[in-house]
């Protein structure tokens, strides 16, 4: 495969594009996740194992659970996701996920990229009501019979309530035997396809007909999210890897800055149904061209 694990932590989060003023967020929003503003998240987006998720599980009070990652690839099979819960409130009101650590297969490490928890209404298991970025964009390698932290090691869930489910999910998820010396600039980090990033990348500019200019935000990088480049086709390599690692290659509607234009939490607005699915269209195209 062409991606290659980054030994460190890139917080690559979407904070801010130019996009029209939506319906405000159903809950209470924060910067670490993002909201269904309409009631109805895109279809696709997970509750059921597969499709880039673990299956949905209830939270226990102390519990330490042990997922098994194979749902993800079965070649992970053995690997493991690790952390402890912790409940705030009587009912709940707050989730602590604590120590979440990768425990690696008898025979095989564990590449992640940008993983994600997702919180969910066990009465609709197809719609996140929230979904926690705060590793959007980070590299997790671990190599065989390893337990390695992520970093942070601790999430807080705000939108989780008594009875409500949480899923796992990563936008890449292999086995991984390679060294783990790899520098975060790894120049092996590339795009399959330059030209249909290309073809997509006008969406984000201001130039594809759904009101979003994301370059008037993020071209210095704000957020988090870089678009630094996008106006120079002689640089179209370098953005397209930079926009890949803050997308979901598995499931596309789980990208952070789609979801953040999209369902809420974005302090530029969001955009309207229509213009969301465009978006999410031209996004899938290319993403099904990077597996």
């Amino acid at each position: 495969m062409h991606r290659h694990a980054l030994a460190s932590a890139l917080y690559l989060l979407l904070a801010s594009c130019s996009a029209p003023a939506g319906p405000p967020a159903a809950g209470t929003p924060d910067a670490s996740f993002a909201f269904d503003a309409s009631g109805a998240a895109p279809t696709g987006d997970a509750g059921a194992a597969g499709n880039g998720r673990l299956a949905p599980v209830a939270l226990i009070q102390g519990e330490t659970k042990e997922l098994d990652l194979a749902p993800l690839s079965p070649a992970l099979a053995g690997c493991k996701l690790r952390y402890t819960v912790e409940l705030t409130g009587n009912p709940a009101t707050l989730a602590k996920l604590k120590a979440i650590a990768l425990v690696g297969g008898p025979s095989t490490g564990v590449h992640l990229r940008s993983p994600s928890f997702a919180i969910y209404d066990p009465a609709d298991l197809s719609h996140p009501l929230a979904i926690n970025t705060d590793f959007a964009g980070q590299e997790l390698v671990i190599g065989p019979n390893d337990v390695a932290p992520f970093s942070p090691s601790l999430v807080l869930l705000t939108a989780y309530r008594a009875g409500r489910l949480v899923d796992f999910g990563a936008s890449v998820a292999e086995p991984f035997n390679g060294s783990l010396d790899m520098k975060p600039n790894d120049p092996s980090v590339q795009c399959k396809n330059v030209s249909g990033f290309a073809a997509f990348k006008p969406l984000l500019m201001g130039q594809g007909g759904i009101a979003l200019n994301c370059h008037g935000c993020h071209f210095a990088g704000r957020g988090g999210f870089w678009t630094y480049g996008f106006d120079n086709p002689a640089v179209d390599a370098q953005s397209c890897v930079t926009t890949l690692l803050v997308s979901n290659v598995a499931t596309p509607s789980m990208t952070s800055f789609y979801q953040s234009v999209s369902v809420g939490g974005h302090a530029g607005g969001t955009l309207s149904a229509a213009n969301s699915q465009t978006l999410l269209n031209a996004l899938t195209t290319w993403l099904s061209t990077e597996k």
